[in-house]
C-alpha cells in the first residue's frame, strides 16, 4: 500500500488574501519597488499624469486667492474714505486675475491636448480661466462703458 504524496511547498491555506508575484521581485503593481519604499508608494505612482492639467489647476486656485485679496482690499479702501484708491485697487487687480487666467488658459489648453493624459485638471482650469477672463472684461471694461452709457440719460 503506497501512502498519498503530499504537495511540497507552503499549502494553499497559508497565503489566503495575499498575493504572489508570479517571480521573485516582482511587484503586484508590475511597477518596480525603490529601496526603502513601500508597496502603496508604488501604487499610488502614476505613469499617466498630466502636469499642465495639474499647473492649470493651481493658476485657478491663484486666481480664486487674488479675488479673495482684492475683495478685503477693496473693503480695506470703502473702510478707509479713500474712493480715489479704489479705481487703482480694481485695476491692480484686473491685471493681476488676467494675467492668471490667461496662463490658466494655455497651460490648460496644452493639458487637454496632451494625448494619452488625464483631462480633467486641465478642463478645470480652463475653464475657470476663461470665466475668470470673461469677469474681467465684463466688469473692468464694458460694465463702467455701460454705467456711464445710462447715467448720460
Amino acid at each position: 500500500m503506497s501512502t498519498p504524496s503530499t504537495p511540497q511547498g507552503p499549502s494553499p491555506s497559508s497565503h489566503q488574501g495575499q498575493y504572489a508575484p508570479p517571480y521573485p521581485g516582482a511587484h503586484p503593481t508590475g511597477q518596480p519597488q525603490q529601496p526603502g519604499e513601500s508597496q502603496w508608494a508604488v501604487a499610488g505612482r502614476s505613469s499617466q499624469s498630466n502636469r499642465a492639467g495639474l499647473i492649470s489647476v493651481i493658476l485657478a486656485g491663484c486666481i480664486l486667492l487674488s479675488q479673495l485679496v482684492s475683495a478685503l482690499a477693496q473693503a480695506a479702501v470703502i473702510g478707509g474714505n479713500t474712493y480715489e484708491a479704489l479705481g487703482v485697487v480694481n485695476i491692480a487687480f484686473a491685471i493681476i486675475d488676467s494675467l492668471l487666467a490667461i496662463g490658466a488658459i494655455i497651460v490648460g489648453a496644452i493639458g487637454l491636448a496632451a494625448k494619452g493624459r488625464p483631462k480633467g485638471l486641465a478642463g478645470i482650469g480652463l475653464g475657470a480661466g476663461i470665466a475668470t477672463l470673461f469677469s474681467v472684461i465684463v466688469f473692468s471694461a464694458i460694465y463702467p462703458i455701460a454705467i456711464q452709457v445710462v447715467s448720460a440719460f
